[in-house]
């Protein structure tokens, strides 16, 4: 899985494809792994036209809203537990911005302090989204058009 060897940050990164090679070539000449500077000023080039700088903007303010400090950006993506691997998903998902979002209970292993921020998120997507969920104060907090109620 790419996963398991990617930090926090990278992993994000890594969901912009056309800016993910750039960024990597960039990376190593800036962490002196690599010293083909040409090949640094081409990928630079590349990178700011296609707004990596933006991109790499909205990751620092999502992992900051899902509760990730600058200094745990580096953080292997394996070594999170399942609720931070859960907010890092739904960081993902605001940086993918799918048409349609299938959820089923988004809430679990999820730390209670971090609902309103998953809600927050979830009320200002603009796809279609089927939910469901057992937590109704957590479906409350949602913008929803209809509601499916399998108890009746």
């Amino acid at each position: 899985k790419r996963s398991e060897s990617l930090s926090i940050y990278d992993f994000c990164m890594s969901l912009n494809l056309q800016n993910f090679g750039d960024y990597l070539v960039m990376k190593e000449f800036e962490e002196q792994v690599s010293t083909d500077y040409e090949k640094y000023l081409e990928s630079l080039s590349n990178f700011q036209s296609n707004g990596g700088y933006e991109y790499q903007s909205t990751i620092n303010q999502l992992l900051s809203i899902a509760g990730f400090d600058k200094e745990n950006h580096n953080q292997l993506f394996v070594s999170l537990s399942e609720g931070q691997k859960g907010l890092v998903a739904f960081a993902s998902l605001v940086l993918l911005r799918p048409g349609l979002l299938i959820l089923d209970e988004p809430t679990n292993h999820i730390n209670f302090r971090h609902l309103p921020v998953i809600a927050k998120a979830l009320d200002a997507y603009e796809g279609a989204m089927i939910l469901v969920s057992h937590v109704p104060e957590f479906v409350h907090q949602i913008r929803i058009d209809e509601i499916l109620d399998l108890d009746k």
